[in-house]
């Protein structure tokens, strides 16, 4: 459920496998062994992990654009839109 709210985001399967790798690694090293259900539901705290994973990889995909000098003209902006947390993830959970 997690890799396809992934590739519905970013509209890329290789941009969504990075992705997914990253919230896997984090997974099994035990990042969120302490989640506390009096804080809310487990799956809304992935929601708000894969969310944040989402914002680091365009943020991380912006800072690879190539250095121009300053009369060059302003490069097109290609990134998808940053999707809003909620939309998609409860219809790929289930």
């Amino acid at each position: 459920a997690v890799y396809r709210y992934l590739r519905a985001c970013l509209g890329d399967a290789d941009s969504a496998e990075d992705v997914w790798q990253d919230f896997s690694v984090r997974f099994l090293r035990g990042d969120f062994r302490n989640a506390n259900p009096e804080k809310g539901r487990f799956r809304d705290l992935l929601k708000t992990a894969i969310y944040h994973l989402v914002l680091d990889h365009h943020k991380k995909r912006k800072r690879r654009l190539p250095n121009y000098s300053p009369d060059a003209p302003e490069p097109a902006d290609d990134a998808s839109p940053v999707p809003e947390p909620d939309e998609g993830f409860a219809r790929a959970w289930r």
